[in-house]
């Protein structure tokens, strides 16, 4: 077995040996004291002097029950078992041999008749070496531990390292969750821009798609319209003459149609003028308000315009058939023709 040295020792195994030494010294010299005495009792200057029954010596430690009789030696076995019993409870080769060097102390003392002050001496040294062995066998115990009290410091360790586990855990998703999210913008945001500018145009076209469509229709009813007053241009030229030729008399009036305005240049008859004048209902008020309008030719209206086929306005004769037709004919056209007549300036707006 290597030697060790004291700095590669443990508190534990320098006290054992210091204390094995110890009790090594103790016993040797216990066993030297006795034996030399044994052997020679004038080596030592003193005389066993009587002990009073009352009074006893107080460095002896041994129960009196224990003690010798003034008749025989002392029985020295009680005090070297106190010393026995003292030592640890687990065997070693120093706890054996601090044995045997007691049993060879019991051994040489038992039977031997010794001076008081000598059996004080080896009283004494026995005490001593019982305390010695108490000191060893406190050290050679193995520490207490408080089981509940190391539990909870493992549970409290162990929910600490497993929060910071899920601590970490988390952080690492949410920065994993962060990169891809960027990773993932820097590769859609071309797309994302190509997909936008895509919409723009697309919604371009269809505002001018739509444009376009709202314009064909609206070429396509013009052209209609066009056509269908086409077709009724001869009744147009000549029932309509007191409207479409140019002059300086517009209507003025939202009921009266004596009510006129002069206006500086010589237009058509406004057609939105003749609606706001109910020129176009389609009532005997309506048919009223045209003929007197357009049929009105007494000095002092400055109507310029020439007739036409339009009959001229005379009072009481709105019922006679050759005035009333040609005056329903002439507000029909008006209600069917008015628009298309505006687009090809033959009526002012």
């Amino acid at each position: 077995m290597a030697n060790l040295s004291p700095y590669q020792r443990s508190d534990a195994e320098l006290g054992r040996h210091l204390l094995s030494t110890a009790v090594f010294l103790v016993v040797a010299a216990s066993a030297f004291v006795g034996t030399a005495w044994i052997a020679n009792p004038d080596i030592f200057p003193f005389q066993p002097k009587p002990i009073d029954p009352v009074k006893r010596d107080e460095t002896t430690v041994v129960d009196n029950s224990k003690q010798r009789t003034d008749d025989g030696p002392k029985d020295w076995g009680p005090s070297v078992d106190a010393v026995t019993e003292s030592l640890p409870q687990a065997e070693s080769r120093e706890v054996a041999r601090i044995r045997q060097r007691l049993n060879s102390v019991v051994q040489t003392l038992d039977g031997e008749e010794l001076s008081p002050d000598a059996e004080a001496e080896i009283q004494m040294l026995l005490n001593e070496l019982a305390g010695k062995a108490a000191i060893l066998s406190r050290l050679s115990k193995p520490p207490t531990i408080n089981v509940d009290g190391v539990g909870e410091a493992m549970n409290s360790k162990a929910q600490s390292r497993r929060m910071a586990e899920i601590e970490a855990i988390r952080r690492t998703r949410t920065q994993t969750e962060q990169n891809v999210r960027r990773e993932k913008d820097k590769a859609i945001r071309p797309v994302r821009l190509g997909l936008r500018d895509q919409q723009d145009h697309a919604k371009r076209l269809r505002v001018e798609i739509e444009q376009t469509q709202r314009e064909q229709e609206k070429f396509k009813a013009k052209t209609a319209r066009a056509e269908a007053l086409r077709r009724e241009m001869p009744d147009v030229q000549k029932y309509l003459v007191p409207f479409t030729s140019p002059g300086y008399r517009q209507p003025n009036s939202d009921s009266n149609p004596w009510d006129n305005t002069r206006t500086a240049e010589a237009k058509p008859v406004s057609l939105s003028r003749l609606k706001r004048l109910g020129a176009l209902d389609y009532n005997l008020k309506g048919l009223e308000n045209l003929y007197i309008f357009g049929g009105i030719k007494a000095r002092g209206t400055n109507n310029t315009r020439p007739l036409g086929s339009f009959p001229e306005y005379a009072s009481q004769r709105l019922n006679r058939p050759e005035v009333r037709q040609p005056l329903e004919r002439a507000q029909q056209l008006l209600r069917d023709h008015g628009q298309a007549m505006v687009e090809q300036q033959l009526l002012s707006p």
